[in-house]
């Protein structure tokens, strides 16, 4: 398995089957503040932690992934995904 970091909490997880996920792509702060540069990765699955455009942004990514949203068991592509918790600022 290899692990890569883009930035802010978004990971790009390549398994030993060739299976790619991406955690929580973000979109282009429009401030300027985060300095990452937009994910464009090709993605087979896409897990989705919140509904924040720092934590949701699939639109630039490549391929036809299948996107995960929310908590629970998730059975995609024949691996068993399990969501635990995600956190929320109220």
């Amino acid at each position: 398995m290899k692990i890569k970091w883009f930035g802010v909490a978004c990971f790009l997880i390549t398994g030993e089957n060739g299976i790619r996920i991406v955690m929580d792509p973000y979109e282009k702060d429009p401030k300027g503040l985060i300095k990452h540069t937009v994910v464009t990765e090709y993605a087979d699955i896409v897990t989705v932690s919140h509904e924040h455009g720092d934590h949701s942004h699939t639109a630039d990514l490549q391929g036809s992934p299948v996107i995960v949203r929310g908590l629970g068991k998730h059975l995609v592509k024949a691996l068993n995904l399990r969501v635990l918790r995600h956190f929320t600022i109220r």
